[in-house]
């Protein structure tokens, strides 16, 4: 939701939000998401972060015993197993030519334009493990 704000270029109004953001549903639904107050961002990104961990934890588990079934059957102490997740970061500005009086814009360098641009700077996170994603911003 936060990134479909950033990226309209049109009045900020829930048709113009719908838009911008895939998945959101219909239009009645996204009035119910911001009709639903209070509700906090942080409670949110805990309940997703909760709910990805649980999903998660019984498949890391089925990848240990697997690599573990496949080690070849040597003399000592076998080595730990390793399931590797990726983590992939990215702190690239968001161009807003038009934007003049918007909060939190100011002038950010782009390594894509060569130079500063007026824009919002974010910084995205995207966390990989075993073919499933978390993303946070």
């Amino acid at each position: 939701m936060l990134l479909g704000f950033i990226q309209c270029e049109e009045r900020r109004t829930l048709r113009g939000l719908l838009r911008q953001v895939a998945g959101a549903g219909d239009l009645a639904a996204l009035s119910r998401f911001f009709a639903q107050a209070p509700w906090s961002a942080r409670q949110v990104a805990q309940a997703w972060l909760r709910r990805f961990r649980n999903q998660m934890i019984p498949l890391v588990e089925a990848a240990h015993a697997h690599q573990r079934a496949c080690r070849p059957k040597r003399v000592g102490r076998p080595k730990k197993t390793v399931v590797t997740g990726f983590l992939v970061i990215d702190d690239s500005p968001h161009e807003k030519p038009k934007g003049k009086a918007m909060e939190g814009l100011g002038v950010h360098y782009s390594t894509t334009e060569g130079k500063q641009v007026r824009g919002h700077s974010l910084l995205t996170g995207l966390y990989l493990l075993l073919g499933r994603h978390a993303l946070g911003d």
